[in-house]
């Protein structure tokens, strides 16, 4: 575990130079990032924890790209339904029918043949291409992909949520 004394020291210089992020590296190797929102404490982790689980809503999209998707709980507490249909997700207490904001990573978002969605903007980066999608209920989703499958602007496409992926939620 990290000493409490040297994340006291990090986080007084991040709060003086107005940082939103401090990383932390300890005599334990272990990187530990702290996520600030105005001076507070969003989160404490490992970069992967803040990317992959989220603490907020905040740190979601502070930590990377992310696409809120809204969603509703159903008697099932574990399944979120979608635009992409039914997700997985660790999420708050919410009763059937509340409204939810699932958290749904760019590359999480898989395109095939289809008409669920229009490709309003794409660019390519060599290793992954970053894709905007419009959907038909105004939504904008960004989507990465490997770019051995190059869609076009103005192509339609189906979109889904990758099945093996979790996600977090968040109240709406």
């Amino acid at each position: 575990m990290i000493d409490q004394d040297v994340i006291e020291r990090t986080l007084s210089v991040a709060l003086r130079t107005g940082a939103d992020f401090a990383e932390i590296y300890a005599e334990d190797k272990r990187n530990t990032s702290v996520a600030l929102d105005d001076g507070r404490i969003e989160q404490v982790g490992t970069p992967d924890e803040l990317y992959r689980t989220p603490a907020t809503r905040w740190v979601a999209g502070f930590v990377g790209e992310a696409n809120f998707i809204s969603g509703s709980r159903t008697s099932n507490p574990d399944k979120i339904h979608t635009a992409l249909g039914p997700i997985a997700v660790e999420t708050p207490s919410a009763e059937p029918g509340d409204n939810i904001a699932v958290l749904v990573r760019p590359e999480q978002i898989a395109l095939s043949p289809g008409d669920d969605a229009e490709i309003t903007t794409v660019e390519y980066y060599g290793h992954d291409v970053r894709y905007e999608l419009l959907l038909p209920d105004g939504t904008v989703l960004s989507a990465r992909a490997h770019p051995d499958r190059l869609h076009q602007r103005g192509e339609r496409v189906a979109i889904s949520f990758e099945s093996s992926a979790t996600t977090t939620a968040f109240p709406s």
